[in-house]
């Protein structure tokens, strides 16, 4: 069965499921969102899912500013219904087209780094001076995503440690801010990651696994909503409200 088709049975099966238990319950906890670039390729997207262009950017933005936005670096109660968003891995549009969005509908916005991308320099991420200038800007926050962007899974603790806390420094050295925020390369972390990376310093940690954060979340194993380049405001309405809580579990 091709990706195409498996996303529109997901598509389907969600809402319809999603909806009708939408009407049955309150909606609480926080939907932490997460994109990745706007209108410029995604290395290793095969499918194309990743790159949202900027039009259908704004008009998320625009449903997104309903809701209560916070921080996602925000430890506030998350009983009541609130938004956040992220995006992952430090592409320019970040820079570009995100931030200028952000202002328009005054929402906070949240990007994670991996070290070498950003010394790797070149068109597609941001560079330091980049950073540097983003750190400054009122409604974004930077947080950690990994030195070599590596499976953590996959590795050995003390390369675990390593991997984090050389992101780590060198974020705080740069930009002067505590970082405090870290996103799993891959969206994949365990417990024993997880208790790592608090032991690095961490104080929020964030998956791909799909779901929502409520006062009960482990705060190093925070779920996310991933965010589709083909999806509707109706779909992305939809996410928030719940309508696809059916997809916990999946990963990026």
């Amino acid at each position: 069965m091709s990706f195409r088709i498996k996303r529109l049975v997901a598509a389907t099966v969600s809402q319809t499921i999603g909806e009708i238990s939408c009407r049955l319950r309150p909606m609480t906890g926080r939907r932490v969102l997460m994109y990745h670039a706007v209108g410029e390729p995604v290395v290793g997207d095969r499918n194309n899912i990743y790159s949202i262009s900027k039009q259908l950017l704004s008009q998320h933005f625009a449903e997104i500013s309903e809701y209560t936005n916070t921080p996602v670096a925000s430890r506030e109660d998350t009983a009541e219904l609130s938004v956040s968003v992220t995006f992952d891995d430090g592409y320019k549009s970040f820079l570009t087209e995100v931030v200028p969005l952000a202002e328009t509908y005054q929402i906070p916005i949240h990007v994670f780094i991996s070290r070498e991308f950003i010394l790797q320099g070149g068109p597609i991420y941001l560079s330091e001076s980049d950073v540097t200038s983003l750190a400054a800007h009122q409604l974004v926050t930077i947080g950690v995503h990994g030195n070599q962007h590596r499976d953590l899974t996959l590795i050995s603790d003390d390369e675990v440690y390593s991997e984090l806390s050389v992101a780590r420094d060198w974020l705080e050295q740069l930009t002067g801010h505590k970082a405090s925020t870290l996103s799993y390369p891959y969206g994949r972390a365990s417990q024993r990651v997880a208790q790592i990376a608090a032991d690095v310093g961490f104080e929020q940690g964030f998956t791909s696994r799909y779901g929502v954060q409520s006062t009960a979340t482990n705060h190093m194993l925070v779920p996310r909503i991933d965010v589709w380049s083909r999806d509707s405001v109706r779909t992305l309405h939809s996410k928030v409200r719940g309508a696809w809580s059916v997809l916990k579990g999946s990963h990026k």
